[in-house]
């Protein structure tokens, strides 16, 4: 028998190497032993040669029928059906790969001998997440952690307390969505193990892991979407998470590596049916009861406490974590910081330092039984004299000073950490102050930024600004955030406001009570207020590139501040983002676009460049009165100086460009939406204005537009509906009521809907058109390259029917050559036989000349130097052809 199964082994093995796979499986199936040397040899060779599916049907069968595998080679297999490009025979079998892996797995969970390992179940569940079958993958861990919580089952002594009732302040949680869609726990893959099969693998955390990292749970436009589900059905990432939740609910998983389902749960989106209360009440209630948890677990839990505004029940999760819980968790660095960002998040000063009351320094409760001797108490998190040494626990206690209030504070830090600042700089302590901040990182030099800005102090905040960007143009790996450039601006968008003023002229009974408002410099006024900040810049601006070579004697405030502005943006913001750049600067000197802008970077550009002196604020009046004012004061002030500038700053124009460019088009404030790019200029008519009205109010947008001078921030709906459309008609068209003008407006506006209907057909033709053309234009190059290939084949051709020729005469010159020289070699030996037998006859013989008898008379000396002359000619007419055709041969084709 053994050796029939080594016959098979060898003859299976041959075929493999072959590359014949359906011998090898003939030699398999004609050997009927009890052996299982053949289908290991099946299996082992179909791995080598990437072909495993050949042999599943055979392991299921050998599977089913109880007997055993190897583990390592199970393993092997399976990983081989698990890879992410298989290659299989269509014809062997219809399933793929990955679901052969999951039936072999089932097989080998039904054996009552065969031994299964986790390696097994992270390459089957690693290959469901590459597949996208995120729920198939989450119930095969569930049917694990369920195999091993039924083989390690123990009877609980005395039964679990019950959970109290929710309080009534908490919102009322919804029923699990596996309960609602009844996708609960399959029953027909849940068949208890047989008794005495070997034990179920431990399910690691890492599975877990591995499944919560590739569920997807960020809010998307159009979700997941199928005829066959039902309408409001959650995605399939929820369900997986579902599912999982159901095993933290239920106690049963057997480790306490939690914190990657925690924060899954704490990133649910809201969703319309409400699913996601549901997670959140669980996180509630473990928020409130924790069960047996890691430091990670515990840490964001706090977070989320701190997040939702409940600070008692991080007081639970800390006296829990190091006072209740056995064996008690040390507090960490990480918790600390947590702690103390949820300080600065409920704006409460000494929240910290009461949940860290009973906490010595080493981290551990002070409340606990020791007998090691006590350790001194920790400094409070607000003490300057110790700074902590821990980069993000540093950077969270700067914020927390910012945040609180005390930004002042900071300054004291600030020269601890940079003692050199402002000390006369040189080599060395420039070189000095950069190693330092290259320690400290961008998070703490942003850090510092944020309370010198919130302090006012507007000197130190340019040094540190210059320092950190002298910084990152030396070190590549040291990258300053968006927000480091976005501060500075806000603090030269409140320097310009300083130098400018609101004036607001005296009530008087001969004019309506609603005058416009004007912004002029503070300088202009006869008597300025005592109250008014210093018009000229002290302190500050020093380096700040100015036009026409101005120092910074008697310069403004407002003047200045948009100089600075406009030189951060165009040098340091600007090349880093997705905008179209100027055609002059050459593309490797741009920088990487590696900052994605938000609406806080332009809100504070238009608060520095939206304001100039001598700019009226808007006001109720309509468009005809505040032309008739605008054109009164043009002729009072006509002599005098320039009135009230009527063209926008230039600066305007590159800002609204860019915010076009980077998407945020659509949040254009409305004072400006007419600088957006147009596809093409058009005549002022009714349907231009009218188009400007339709851009302004955003009919076609369901949230209502941006805000006249500043980009919206958080987007809310319109509370009493749509705007009145008639008035801004009137407003926008600027027309008399009297004449045809008003009349076609009137008109237009009532063939809104069908003119955009007619306008969306028109769009439709442009695209057929477009396609079309497209279409067309493929068409000709696919003939211009078709008769470019067949112009190069013809040359090619020609290339090779000319040197053919030329091969062919070279031959014939050649051969002519070498006929001639046969010839003249034949001619001096026939001259040298009569030569010497001309010696040998001696004087009596006839002469040179006259024949013998019998003899032909010989030619003449002249006659055979004329021959040879004409031979030397031929051979040198020859090797002049020869030569020419080498010549024409190196030449190229169009010149030959």
């Amino acid at each position: 028998m053994l050796g029939a199964a080594r016959a098979a082994a060898r003859s299976i093995r041959r075929a493999l190497g072959a590359n014949d796979i359906y011998a090898a499986r003939a030699a398999f199936d004609a050997y009927k032993g009890p052996s299982r040397l053949p289908l290991l040899s099946l299996v082992h060779g179909t791995i080598r040669t990437h072909r495993p599916m050949a042999a599943a049907v055979a392991i299921e069968s050998h599977l089913e029928c109880s007997k055993t595998l190897p583990i390592k080679t199970l393993h092997a297999y399976i990983s081989a059906l698990t890879t992410t490009e298989p290659q299989i025979v269509p014809a062997e079998t219809v399933h793929t790969p990955t679901s052969a892996a999951l039936t072999i797995l089932a097989a080998a969970r039904r054996s009552r001998q065969q031994k299964r390992t986790t390696l097994m179940y992270d390459a089957a569940i690693r290959a469901c997440l590459v597949q996208g079958e995120i729920l198939t993958g989450s119930l095969l861990f569930v049917l694990l952690v369920r195999d091993w919580q039924n083989r390690h089952r123990e009877e609980p002594v005395t039964p679990p307390e019950p959970l109290p009732e929710p309080t009534p302040n908490d919102p009322p949680a919804a029923p699990s969505p596996l309960r609602k869609w009844g996708r609960s726990f399959p029953t027909s893959f849940t068949s208890p193990i047989p008794e005495g099969a070997p034990e179920p693998p431990f399910p690691s955390p890492h599975l877990l892991e591995a499944i919560v990292s590739a569920l997807e749970l960020r809010p998307r436009i159009n979700p997941q979407a199928t005829q066959d589900f039902p309408p409001g059905r959650p995605p399939d990432s929820i369900l997986a998470l579902a599912h999982l939740t159901r095993l933290f609910t239920d106690g049963v998983l057997p480790f306490s590596r939690h914190a990657a389902l925690l924060n899954a749960m704490t990133r649910v989106p809201p969703m319309l049916n409400g699913t996601d209360s549901y997670f959140h009440s669980v996180l509630r209630r473990t928020c409130r009861h924790p069960p047996l948890l890691d430091t990670r677990s515990y840490n964001v839990l706090l977070k989320y406490s701190f997040d939702i505004r409940k600070p008692k029940w991080a007081e639970n999760l800390v006296n829990h974590m190091s006072t209740v819980r056995d064996p008690p968790l040390r507090i960490t660095d990480v918790t600390r910081t947590i702690i103390a960002r949820g300080e600065a998040k409920a704006r409460d000063p000494g929240l910290a330092a009461h949940l860290l009351a009973h906490i010595d320094a080493k981290g551990h409760s002070t409340r606990l039984y020791s007998t090691d001797p006590p350790a001194p108490p920790p400094a409070p998190v607000h003490a300057i004299d110790e700074l902590p040494t821990d980069p993000h626990l540093l950077a969270v206690h700067i914020s927390n000073l910012t945040s609180l209030g005390r930004p002042t504070d900071v300054i004291s830090i600030l020269a601890s950490l940079l003692p050199d600042l402002n000390a006369p700089h040189d080599k060395f302590r420039i070189r000095r102050n950069v190693h330092q901040v290259i320690l400290l990182g961008p998070t703490i030099l942003t850090s510092l930024l944020n309370a010198l800005c919130k302090a006012g102090k507007t000197g130190l905040a340019e040094r540190i600004h210059r320092l950190g960007v002298l910084v990152e143009s030396l070190a590549p790996s040291f990258v300053l955030p968006l927000a480091f450039h976005t501060m500075m601006l806000q603090l030269y968008a409140r320097e310009a406001r300083k130098g400018l003023v609101i004036i607001v002229p005296k009530p008087s009974p001969l004019k309506p009570p609603h005058q416009a408002r004007a912004i002029v410099d503070s300088a202009q006024l006869l008597f300025p207020s005592p109250k008014e900040p210093f018009t000229f810049v002290r302190g500050w601006g020093w380096d700040t590139p100015l036009p026409d070579n101005r120092t910074l004697q008697a310069l403004k405030r407002w003047y200045l501040a948009r100089n600075a502005a406009a030189h951060i943006y165009l040098t340091l913001i600007r090349p880093a983002l997705p905008v179209t750049q100027p055609t002059s600067k050459p593309p490797q000197t741009q920088k990487p676009t590696h900052y994605t802008p938000d609406a806080r970077l332009f809100n504070a550009l238009l608060d520095i460049f939206s304001r100039r002196p001598n700019m009226l604020l808007r006001t109720f009046l309509s468009h005809i009165t505040r032309r008739r004012e605008r054109l009164a004061a043009h002729h009072v002030f006509s002599s005098v100086g320039p009135g009230i500038p009527r063209r926008a700053d230039a600066f305007m124009a590159v800002l609204v460009r860019d915010m076009a460019d980077v998407g945020m088009g659509a949040h254009v404030p409305g004072g400006w939406r007419h600088l957006l790019p147009r596809p093409g200029e058009t005549h002022y008519s009714a349907a231009t204005v009218l188009d400007r009205a339709a851009r302004a109010r955003m009919f076609l947008s369901p949230v209502p537009g941006a805000s006249r001078w500043r980009a919206r921030e958080a987007w809310f709906r319109s509370k009493f509906g749509k705007p009145p459309a008639r008035a801004l008609l009137w407003a926008r068209s600027g027309g008399s009521r009297e004449g045809p003008y008003f009349r076609e407006v009137v008109q237009w506006e009532k063939m809104r809907w069908s003119r955009r209907a007619r306008v969306e057909t028109q769009t439709e033709e442009k695209d057929v058109r477009r396609e079309r053309f497209t279409r067309i234009q493929r068409r000709r190059e696919k003939k211009r390259e078709f008769r470019e290939r067949v112009k190069a084949l013809r040359e090619a051709e020609a290339r090779d029917r000319e040197e053919r020729r030329i091969v062919r005469q070279q031959k014939v010159e050649t051969r002519k050559q070498w006929n001639l020289e046969k010839a003249m070699r034949a001619e001096r030996r026939a001259q040298m036989r009569r030569s010497n037998r001309a010696s040998k006859a001696g004087p009596h013989s006839p002469a040179r000349n006259e024949p013998r008898p019998g003899q032909k008379k010989r030619p003449s000396k002249e006659k055979e130097s004329s021959a040879a002359k004409q031979s030397v000619l031929v051979g040198q007419k020859a090797q002049d052809n020869q030569h020419h055709v080498r010549e024409r041969k190196r030449s190229p084709p169009g010149k030959a």
